[in-house]
Formats: C-alpha cells, sequence, structure tokens
C-alpha cells in the first residue's frame, strides 16, 4: 500500500508541475486539469476505502480461520 501511495504522490506531483505550466500558457487547460485532479482525488479517496474494506474482510476470513481451527482441534480430541 505504501509504495501506490507514494506512486500516487509522484503523480500527483508531476501533475501539479503541468498544470504550472499551463497555467501561464492557457487558463482553459488550466481549469480543465483542475477538474481532472478532483477526480483523481475522489478516486484515491475510493481507493484507500477499498483497501479499508479489503483489510477489514482479511482480518474476519482471519478471525473465522481461527475459530475453525478450535472447533478442529475439540472434533480431534473428540474422535482421538
Amino acid at each position: 500500500m505504501e509504495f501506490a501511495l507514494g506512486g500516487i504522490g509522484l503523480a500527483l506531483t508531476a501533475l501539479v508541475i503541468m498544470m504550472t505550466y499551463i497555467w501561464r500558457t492557457n487558463g482553459r487547460a488550466m481549469r480543465i486539469l483542475q477538474e481532472g485532479q478532483k477526480e483523481i482525488v475522489k478516486g484515491i479517496e475510493g481507493i484507500t476505502k477499498g483497501i479499508e474494506g479489503i483489510a477489514q474482510i482479511t482480518k474476519e476470513v482471519h478471525e473465522g480461520q481461527r475459530e475453525m481451527l478450535k472447533l478442529l482441534v475439540e472434533i480431534n480430541k473428540k474422535v482421538s
């Protein structure tokens, strides 16, 4: 996740550099890029929420596996 956020940070840095250049040459293109940046930020927020959801699901699966292991140990004790 840290690599992905670093890559996103680099991409946003490059976007800011490009936006500065365009602002000096063409205001219309600047407004278009700002709208694109807002969409990128919304996308990043969605990705972050998705990653948090995946982490929660992974935690729940792990807890379920623990419960299954406990049951299997109990069954093994009863069978043995």
